[in-house]
């Protein structure tokens, strides 16, 4: 039952330009696109490329491993062919993406500039592959596209650069699984 996650949404604390220290596993310096050096695990996002402020997200800019999974087709797990994701929220292919929680937070906007075809997607599922950073070997954060059909998957992965830059609007008040679910639901 891995795919049945009740903790509570984390959202990384960032770091403003005030310099105020932070309690959280991923510390990122906001302030010229620095970043911190005092937490240097692979977990972390290394280098910020850029941030904007609006009254509802933080908004970063950072370099990402793409990879994409699949309900219909050899490869895909149980809970993908019942297209569900971690949050039980049913997933829907040019909607949802997968992505380590605690760098990117459930219910975080996720888009990439230079990939004109996909719109913006929505951080709803996880995956051990996508939490350890196996496609990336550990150095930068992995996002995982959701299809329906494991053909369109692939040709998809063949089009485009396995790294590029993704856009990450974080909620700056993180909504609870239940109210992602809710808001997943009303859709």
């Amino acid at each position: 039952m891995k795919r049945l996650l009740f903790h509570a949404v984390i959202l990384p604390t960032l770091i403003l330009s005030t310099g105020l220290a932070a309690n959280a596993p991923h510390r990122l310096i906001l302030e010229h696109a620095k970043y911190d050096t005092s937490h240097s695990d692979n977990h972390t996002p290394k280098k910020l490329i850029k941030e904007a402020q609006s009254d509802e997200y933080h908004t970063i800019t950072m370099r990402v491993r793409i990879t994409v999974y699949w309900s219909v087709g050899s490869g895909s797990d149980h809970w993908s062919r019942m297209k569900m994701s971690s949050l039980c929220i049913p997933l829907v292919e040019g909607l949802h993406c997968a992505v380590d929680p605690d760098i990117i937070p459930y219910g975080s906007q996720v888009s990439f500039p230079e990939i004109s075809e996909i719109r913006t997607l929505s951080a709803v599922d996880t995956g051990g592959g996508v939490v350890s950073k196996t496609a990336s070997n550990g150095k930068v954060p992995v996002i995982d596209i959701y299809f329906v059909k494991k053909s369109d998957a692939l040709e998809f992965s063949e089009k485009h650069a396995a790294y590029t830059s993704a856009t990450i609007r974080i909620p700056r008040k993180p909504k609870t699984i239940a109210q992602l679910r809710q808001f997943y639901a009303a859709d």
